[in-house]
C-alpha cells in the first residue's frame, strides 16, 4: 500500500497533468523530417499505432522501454502484470512519431523538450 514516507516525488508525479506534445509535433512537421505517421497513445494505448499502419504491417515494441518511476510503484503496489501496465497505462508514453529508419537521426537533432526514444520498429 501507499506509504506516505516513501517520497514527495510520488505525490508530485501522480498529480502532474498529462503532457501536451503539440509544440514538439509542430516543430517536427515544420522541419525536414519526413513523418510517416503520428499516433496519440493515451486512450487506447499502443494499439492506436496499428490503426494508422497499412494492412499487413505491425509494430514490434522494444521490451526495455524506459518509463517514469511512478509506473514501477503502480505495478508493484497494485500487483499489476507487465501486460496490463503496458496496455492500461502505456508505460507513460503519450505520443508515437513514425519515421523511416533513415530519418531517426534528424528527429533527435530537432529541438525536443520532452524525452524521446526509439520505442520499436514497424515490421
Amino acid at each position: 500500500m501507499f506509504d506516505k514516507a516513501k517520497d514527495e516525488d510520488y505525490r508530485v508525479a501522480i498529480l502532474t497533468p498529462a503532457e501536451i506534445y503539440g509544440k514538439e509535433v509542430l516543430n517536427l512537421i515544420d522541419s525536414d523530417v519526413q513523418i510517416k505517421g503520428i499516433a496519440d497513445i493515451a486512450g487506447g494505448g499502443f494499439s492506436n499505432v496499428n490503426r494508422i499502419l497499412p494492412e499487413g504491417l505491425s509494430v514490434e515494441w522494444k521490451d526495455n522501454m524506459l518509463r517514469p518511476f511512478i509506473f514501477d510503484i503502480f505495478q508493484k503496489d497494485g500487483n499489476i502484470s507487465d501486460e496490463e501496465i503496458t496496455q492500461v497505462f502505456n508505460n507513460g508514453i503519450g505520443m508515437c512519431i513514425i519515421v523511416d529508419s533513415k530519418e531517426v537521426g534528424k528527429v533527435f537533432s530537432q529541438k525536443i523538450s520532452r524525452p524521446a526514444f526509439i520505442a520499436g520498429s514497424i515490421v
